[in-house]
């Protein structure tokens, strides 16, 4: 439209280019235009040289994106494991010498220490029935849930696998040992949810057991396709649990089994967790009135301090993980400044003309700008598209991915982009300041 409306002497002249010699309307636009063509023109001059800075960038920012985008996704995945593991704002009533175990056995997960040798069975330890009653009248505003806990050898049974096609029978095990703790649950009240490989316990059975991660790799080849032995005792593996719990060193079995086995029939330690509709307040301290009333020797704890420990550990290591391409994106960055360099002595005379012509030292900064921005964006765009795929094929099982991860990948990602680009500034800024004369007679 704009054409048809060009008068004749114009459209005739040869000096008369559209978008060039346009009206005032047009004149911002030109100028940028021309400013964005000299700047194309001087990247595609340097094909060799623009070729590897892009693989160069295209290459960090896929680590970059790998290192963020996954170390942020497992960040948050793996604290939402041991949560939901340990229980959120979860109550321990137990025995005073109890409660200090069980923070040691948790402390196991974020500290490399030995736990001395400790009877979890001692008729003392047991949880008197006038704590359970006093407990139970109060299941309104609570969930509660018994379990015994003890320590013993256990030891790796030998499965077989079936090949569907040849009917051939596989030994797989070599009847290794080894100690865990073992802990027995209610399947159907239990306060814990874990992360599984397989399935957990189920109310009713029996014989059934699920051991934690840190066994499953050390005694078993094929944990779901064996059994384990303990108290001379044989239990069938159905799944594989994540839990910090002395460091995944955990089995767990059904409550009636491991009472019947033991011959012990009463819970040395109760976890109780106030319902949210219930002042948890004033809860908390009237079952601490009622149990310090009852006996002295049994105490109430809270276990999201070491909940805090477990979450503050895992955040520190994937921190460590993120923060590692930091080296290579400054190296990187660098790299480019180098690249900015060269560009600006390779084309030192055209600026010293242009600037001879009346151009500002502001229109040589933006044409260097432009040129950076646009390799900046094309390796930037690859090497986060490369990454992302990378990071969905790295990714870990069930990942928790909210919008608040996608904002806070987005958000590094974009920092490390901008960061890169106002470093590759500082040579076109030092260059813009020269005067006129120097850029001409520069060698």
């Amino acid at each position: 439209m704009n054409a048809t409306k060009i008068e004749p002497a114009k459209a005739l002249s040869p000096t008369y280019y559209l978008g060039v010699n346009a009206e005032s309307s047009f004149r911002i636009f030109s100028k940028r235009g021309l400013t964005f063509k000299l700047a194309l023109r001087s990247l595609f001059r340097r094909k060799s040289a623009t070729i590897h800075i892009l693989l160069c960038l295209t290459t960090v920012f896929l680590f970059v994106t790998v290192a963020v985008a996954g170390g942020i996704i497992a960040d948050q995945t793996t604290k939402s494991w041991v949560e939901k593991a340990v229980g959120k704002k979860v109550i321990l009533v137990a025995h005073r010498e109890i409660c200090s175990q069980y923070t040691l056995l948790l402390s196991k997960f974020y500290e490399n220490k030995e736990i001395a040798t400790f009877n979890y069975t001692e008729p003392r330890y047991l949880i008197p029935e006038e704590i359970i009653n006093q407990l139970n009248l109060m299941s309104d505003d609570i969930s509660m849930e018994t379990r015994l806990i003890t320590f013993t050898r256990i030891k790796e049974v030998s499965g077989y696998i079936i090949d569907s096609e040849t009917g051939a029978v596989t030994s797989v095990g070599k009847d290794r040992e080894g100690e865990s703790l073992i802990v027995g649950i209610e399947p159907e009240k239990t306060l814990g949810e874990w992360f599984m490989e397989g399935e957990f316990l189920m109310e009713g059975q029996n014989g059934k057991a699920v051991i934690g991660d840190s066994i499953a790799n050390k005694m078993f080849t094929m944990p779901l396709n064996q059994s384990i032995r303990l108290y001379g005792h044989y239990f069938n593996i159905v799944g594989v649990c994540l839990d910090p719990i002395n460091n995944g060193n955990v089995t767990y079995v059904p409550l009636k089994d491991l009472q019947n086995i033991l011959g012990v029939y009463k819970p040395n330690l109760i976890m109780v967790k106030v319902k949210p509709s219930a002042n948890r307040a004033a809860i908390l301290n009237e079952i601490r009135a009622n149990i310090k009333a009852l006996n002295s020797n049994f105490e109430v704890l809270e276990l999201d301090e070491e909940l805090g420990k477990c979450l503050a550990f895992l955040g520190y290591i994937w921190f460590t993980i993120m923060f590692l391409p930091s080296f290579s994106l400054a190296s990187a960055a660098l790299c480019f400044i180098g690249y900015v360099m060269l560009a600006i002595t390779e084309q030192h005379q055209e600026f010293g003309i242009l600037r001879a012509l009346g151009a500002k030292p502001k229109t040589i900064f933006k044409i260097i700008a432009i040129q950076n921005l646009v390799v900046l964006l094309s390796s930037y765009a690859c090497g986060v598209s490369l990454g992302i795929i990378t990071t969905l094929l790295i990714l870990v099982q069930k990942p928790l991915v909210t919008s608040y991860t996608v904002i806070q990948i987005a958000g590094w990602l974009l920092a490390s982009l901008t960061t890169t680009f106002i470093l590759s500034l500082y040579p076109a800024a030092r260059f813009a300041r020269k005067p006129t004369l120097e850029v001409l007679t520069q060698p």
